[in-house]
């Protein structure tokens, strides 16, 4: 299961597939960006999910962004999930889906366990390339 410490799930939530889109394909063709780990920003680096927010603030979703004096920035006075004017812009959780977990895949198995965005970001590991491509293949989303 997705971790949503307390938020709502992605069951709650329509995901708009064309913002979700505009998301990975940032994630997989923006090599400049920075990628950290903890925080959404922290000074020049950015965790999956601070992609998302700066993805939706340059396509229209209005949020209050301040950086901190220790370079940490909140997003709608968030450090380290989406707001929730970003997750509802997206129409997915705080915390969303990105992918399936590999035990699963490899067995082919079905059952869809789902990888989470911080999980994927900061246990996992994953390259924001590999961010973007899991939610391409979650989300339906194509190449």
């Amino acid at each position: 299961m997705t971790e949503n410490y307390g938020f709502e799930s992605e069951a709650d939530k329509t995901p708009n597939l064309d913002r979700l889109k505009l998301w990975a394909d940032e994630l997989i063709n923006n090599t400049e960006r920075v990628q950290g780990q903890g925080h959404l920003r922290d000074g020049d680096k950015y965790c999956c999910l601070g992609v998302a927010v700066e993805v939706a603030m340059a396509n229209g979703c209005e949020v209050i962004a301040l950086g901190g004096d220790n370079g940490l920035w909140r997003y709608d006075g968030c450090l380290d999930f989406l707001p929730s004017s970003v997750a509802n812009w997206y129409g997915v959780s705080h915390n969303p889906a990105v992918g399936i977990s590999d035990a699963c895949r490899e067995a082919g198995c079905g059952c869809r366990n789902q990888v989470s965005a911080t999980g994927a970001n900061d246990d996992k590991n994953w390259t924001f390339r590999q961010i973007g491509e899991g939610i391409r293949q979650f989300y339906g989303l194509g190449g």
